[in-house]
């Protein structure tokens, strides 16, 4: 089942089946929401999809087995957005598109949330745009400041600034995706006609950033 989210309705969310071919509306669901429903990531271990929002302090989760919904909204004055699941730890990742620097994780365990701005606070731009490394267990964030690539270390719990390593790129950093097979980063931009590939088991990364410009 795919799970279909809208960045330009309150409360909206619906699944479609391939199976099937159907499509059902679950936005009576989240009603209670009050925010747009964005940027949805997945809990297998759990079974449970996780969504958050451009709307401040907005973070909710839902249940497919039980159909059922739950606020998750915590005290903060920013958005939660870019989400990313951890496999190891079971934890969800989040950063902001409304505060610089902004970086924690939802432990669904406790219900709990944990903030690592402290951790990212070097970073100098807001941490969007996570995707979590399943090789080498990292989470990997980029940002619509031109030029900004990002890693978390769970286990460690320790931030590393690659902004360094990609300097040639002369862009922002977006949509990064993990390559589960050759075990590299690849990302684009919004504002260039882009492609580069970021490969975490090497020291020089310069050299291997391919470019694809039109």
């Amino acid at each position: 089942v795919i799970f279909i989210c809208s960045s330009l309705s309150y409360n909206t969310l619906g699944k479609y089946d391939p199976t099937t071919d159907t499509f059902t509306n679950l936005s009576s669901n989240v009603s209670s929401f009050s925010g747009l429903v964005e940027y949805l990531t997945y809990d297998p271990f759990n079974r449970l999809i996780f969504f958050g929002s451009t709307s401040v302090s907005r973070f909710g989760q839902y249940n497919p087995q039980t159909d059922v919904f739950t606020n998750r909204n915590p005290a903060v004055s920013y958005s939660l957005s870019y989400l990313a699941y951890d496999s190891i730890k079971h934890l969800v990742f989040y950063g902001s598109g409304s505060s610089d620097n902004t970086f924690g994780y939802f432990d669904p365990a406790t219900n709990t949330f944990t903030n690592l701005s402290s951790k990212v606070s070097s970073f100098g731009g807001r941490v969007q745009y996570l995707t979590y490394d399943s090789f080498n267990h990292l989470v990997f964030f980029g940002s619509n400041t031109a030029g900004k690539l990002g890693r978390y270390d769970p286990a460690a719990d320790t931030f590393t600034d690659l902004s360094s390593k990609i300097t040639a790129f002369g862009a922002a950093v977006q949509y990064p995706a993990h390559d589960s097979r050759s075990h590299k980063l690849f990302f684009g931009s919004l504002t260039s006609n882009k492609l580069a590939t970021y490969d975490p088991s090497l020291s020089n990364v310069t050299d291997n950033l391919l470019f694809f410009d039109e």
